[in-house]
């Protein structure tokens, strides 16, 4: 669930740390620890 909101969320226009605090707002509305859903997303990338 929680990765599939940023998805939603993201537009060509937004800044690194624009996306940094939506992650943060989506973790908190998914219920989800901030670790957690950085991890999900960052360790496919990696």
């Amino acid at each position: 669930m929680g990765l599939k909101i940023p998805g939603e969320r993201l537009k060509d226009d937004l800044s690194g740390e624009d996306i940094h605090n939506m992650t943060y707002e989506v973790a908190e509305e998914a219920g989800l620890k901030t670790k957690e859903l950085f991890e999900a997303i960052y360790i496919p990338i990696g």
